[in-house]
């Protein structure tokens, strides 16, 4: 494979996908009202300012509220707004609430998410530009305002930049004839190398005695491995765990350790962790979205408790205050001072800040980045069998699609996209924009495509018996009952998995408080299965779609457009029954929860239980990993005559829901 041209490949890609999506929201907006960009959950009507204060790089942090005026709940509507994501924030009062929101549609004031709660949005205002105004937030906004999600552009161009310098990278150590050892392996032009120091498992002095063979297997490959070692963790066998004592290894090692997740629960499970063990760590990310006892590690706690630190703090101190006096300030001249004056202090507050974190970077051990550039060895760990990426734009354009079908289906091609599809790489051909004759020429064309995850490409470099070369598999799960494990293990992993026996036969009615059949002759209930099916295709429980306005309109799923949501009110229903079935039988709420692939699903749930029952999770599958609790139920909406179930259909997705937690000892399906 051509590193340039797959780089070039990629980058394109990405801008293709970046295109789509930021059209797909001025689609949106041309045909939504703001009323109607609310019962979607992409818009907060009606709010007003309560606080502003100062956040990391001298942003203003803006708390926002209902206003008293229009509500009589303090608690916000069901939303999509998450942290993390960007935010218009203007004048309620801008347009009509009945017209359409106009596409070319820019903001004057725009942000990010920086906490959520039931009653409170948080919003880190984006820093004004020069010659820009510097009344970030004028008097009649505070007053009465609305949030609109707009596209979060910033990952794709994090993404852009890293396929430009890798090209650079590329094209300067090709120019001066360096090696590039990881970067082969990375594309298969060379098989990986191992140090013989650790050729057999005697060579490495376990830190954590309770390993299993396969764990301390993987920890002594990777330690081998001098590019590139995959660690491959089905669900439940301990992945974190494996990592935490490879990460302890080097750090003896005297390396230089960087350290990336998918998802900040991910990163956070493996900073509680390693700081047991009185490492120094650094945890960077936004803090609105770390774990609480991970904070003391992050770089906001890290850069506010060191010597530099305490200067920042004081400028903070007076950023506050003058804030304060703006928010108060009646006179525009007088804001205007103020104003200025701001101006000075966030200059003052953002070269001290960056010197202090400077400071903290350069002695951790452990960092969190974005990565692979950074170093010369790198660790992948994970399961390429369970969800996948989610790629907005795949198979959008039938012209692009035809064409590519057209140029690649060779006979040897087919071949290779049965195999990519085998390995768990998507089987149809996105949106090329670069000269597919070219591309095709390579035989292993599926590692173009965007939904092809670094891993799964890794293993189809070195297919079959190859894969030992770069791959190790950790086959003891702790996390469920065997007869949970059963299904996932025979159809996705070769049936290898072996269930611990801690937890090989847990059943809920093994919890404190849950009834037990105490004779033969007593019924038995759902406690005492690990695992229920509730069959409802003839129950007459038909799927509906949402439409714009949020209310469901029964049409068939063909006629649904690509951003509807799905609801089946019988499912709904019959779970409310289940929760109330599992309760009467001894089971906490805190140990129940509920999971729907569909956010129409969700919402229709969060409105039938979370009144009566505040403490049971209910969520999306994507927002589930990583989480724990001892009963799942699950609701998987689609029923409808043409037997149509969307992206359910991929093998993937559906281990991920099937596993998706840990500690559970009973499930439901519907």
């Amino acid at each position: 494979m051509d590193p340039e041209l797959f780089l070039s490949h990629q980058e394109l890609l990405v801008q293709h996908e970046r295109d789509f999506e930021m059209l797909e929201v001025q689609r949106i907006f041309s045909v939504c009202t703001p009323s109607q960009l609310a019962k979607r959950g992409l818009a907060v009507l009606n709010l007003t300012v309560v606080g502003m204060r100062t956040g990391a790089g001298g942003k203003s942090l803006v708390d926002l509220e209902l206003s008293n005026a229009t509500s009589t709940s303090p608690s916000l509507p069901s939303h999509r707004l998450r942290v993390g994501d960007i935010v218009a924030l203007e004048e309620h009062g801008a347009g009509s609430k009945g017209k359409t929101m106009s596409k070319d549609w820019k903001p004057k004031l725009d942000g990010v998410i920086f906490r959520v709660t039931e009653t409170t949005i948080t919003v880190a205002i984006k820093a004004r530009k020069e010659g820009e105004s510097e009344e970030e937030i004028p008097k009649e906004v505070q007053e009465r305002c609305r949030l609109v999600k707009l596209v979060n552009n910033v990952t794709y161009e994090r993404m852009l930049s890293q396929m430009k310098f890798l090209k650079g990278t590329l094209a300067q150590a090709s120019a001066n004839s360096l090696p590039l050892a990881l970067t082969n392996v990375l594309f298969g032009k060379q098989d990986p190398t191992f140090d013989n120091t650790w050729e057999n498992l005697s060579s490495v002095k376990f830190l954590d005695p309770t390993l299993n063979a396969s764990q301390q297997e993987a920890v002594r490959f990777a330690l081998a491995a001098e590019q590139v070692a995959l660690i491959h963790g089905p669900p439940g066998t301990g992945k974190t765990f494996t990592l935490v004592e490879l990460i302890r290894q080097l750090v003896l090692q005297k390396k230089r350790i960087l350290v990336c997740g998918p998802s900040n629960i991910s990163v956070d499970n493996l900073v509680e962790r390693l700081a047991a063990y009185r490492m120094s760590i650094v945890r960077t990310g936004h803090p609105a979205r770390l774990l609480p006892s991970v904070l003391e590690h992050s770089v906001d706690v890290l850069s506010r408790t060191s010597d530099q630190g305490r200067l920042v703090n004081d400028i903070r101190v007076e950023l506050d205050e003058t804030l304060q006096k703006i928010q108060k300030c009646k006179f525009r001249s007088e804001r205007k001072a103020l104003y200025q004056e701001l101006k000075q202090l966030r200059k003052d507050f953002r070269a001290r800040e960056k010197l202090v974190v400077k400071e903290l970077i350069q002695n951790a051990n452990v960092e969190c980045w974005i990565a692979i550039g950074k170093g010369a060895k790198v660790v992948l760990a994970g399961d390429h069998l369970q969800l996948p990426p989610t790629i907005v734009s795949e198979g959008i354009s039938t012209a692009a699609f035809m064409a590519a079908e057209t140029l690649a289906l060779t006979k040897e091609l087919k071949e290779q996209r049965k195999k990519a599809a085998r390995i768990g790489a998507s089987a149809s051909f996105e949106v090329p924009p670069l000269d597919l004759g070219q591309i095709t020429k390579d035989k292993d064309y599926s590692s173009f495509l965007l939904s092809t995850t670094l891993f799964v490409r890794l293993l189809g470099c070195f297919p079959k018996d190859g894969a030992r070369l770069i791959k190790r598999t950790l086959v003891t799960q702790y996390r469920m009952n065997e007869n949970i494990m059963a299904f996932p293990s025979l159809k996705l992993y070769q049936n290898i998995l072996v269930a611990d026996d801690s937890c090989k036969e847990w059943l809920l009615n093994d919890l404190p408080g849950v009834k037990k059949v105490k004779s033969s002759s007593q019924e038995e209930t759902d406690v005492d299965y690990p695992l229920v099916f509730l069959d409802t295709s003839m129950a007459g429980m038909p799927e509906e779609t949402e439409d714009q306005d949020g209310e469901s309109n029964g049409k068939a799923p063909m006629a649904s457009g690509p951003d509807d949501s799905k609801l089946n009110r019988g499912e709904a229903s019959t779970v409310v029954d289940y929760v109330k079935n599992l309760m009467s039988s001894g089971v906490s709420a805190e140990d129940i929860a509920i999971i729907t692939p569909y956010s129409a699903q969700n919402a229709l749930l969060r409105q039938l239980l979370k009144e009566d029952y505040p403490e049971i999770e209910i969520g999306t599958v994507d927002g589930f990993q990583g989480r724990e609790k001892q009963a799942i139920i699950l609701t998987l909406v689609r029923s409808n005559d043409e037997g149509e179930v969307g992206f359910l259909s991929d093998r993937r997705r559906l281990n991920g829901i099937f596993t998706i937690t840990s500690d559970r000892k009973a499930r439901f399906k519907t």
